[in-house]
């Protein structure tokens, strides 16, 4: 494998997914002059997705542009299969993939987003531009604290009994610890 070959194909433009794909599986198995490139049209056809009768197709091609040359044969247990060499000097002719120069440019300033007119919003501007309090006229809820009796109310009304390691339910219950029975729930 050469990576001097991969970053060349990589770089240029050769017309369409289906070619570069073709042209990058050669890259990724020649040396580093470009030679040495054999495998069976179906092996290829399976690593990039496509139809055996497309890389064919692409490897006339290429072989028409000058881009890749035949070199000779490989015997291999269901026959042969032909050795490629990349022309380099061919890969280097084909247009630059240029990069998009919005990517690369420095994006001019964004302009300060206006203000907006508060009183449809209903919330009053902050310092900073954003609002973290509530809209005046809106409370949030108030729940009632939970008190001994409420938690004792509701533990009595579960399907799993509450008992809790202190003497009596009348106790602080600063040292009460629940735990639940499972015996009582199964019943």
């Amino acid at each position: 494998m050469s990576n001097k070959v991969s970053v060349l194909v990589y770089s240029r433009k050769v017309g369409s997914p289906v070619r570069k794909a073709v042209l990058v599986y050669f890259a990724e198995r020649a040396s580093d002059g470009g030679e040495g490139i054999w495998a069976s049209k179906s092996t290829i056809a399976d690593a990039i997705e496509c139809g055996r009768s497309t890389v064919i197709r692409t490897i006339n091609e290429f072989v028409a542009e000058g881009i890749l040359t035949a070199v000779g044969t490989r015997k291999h247990t269901n026959g042969e299969t032909i050795e490629y060499a990349m022309n380099l000097a061919a890969i280097e002719a084909l247009p630059p993939i240029k990069d998009n120069p919005s990517r690369n440019s420095t994006r001019p300033a964004a302009e300060p987003v206006p203000e907006r007119d508060q009183s449809q919003s209903g919330t009053p501007p902050s310092r900073s531009g954003t609002t973290t309090r509530p809209a005046a006229g809106h409370k949030p809820p108030i729940e009632p604290p939970l008190n001994r009796q409420m938690v004792i109310a509701r533990a009595r009304s579960l399907p799993v009994r509450v008992t809790f390691f202190a003497k009596s339910l009348r106790e602080k219950p600063s040292r009460a610890s629940p735990t639940i029975d499972r015996r009582s729930a199964s019943r």
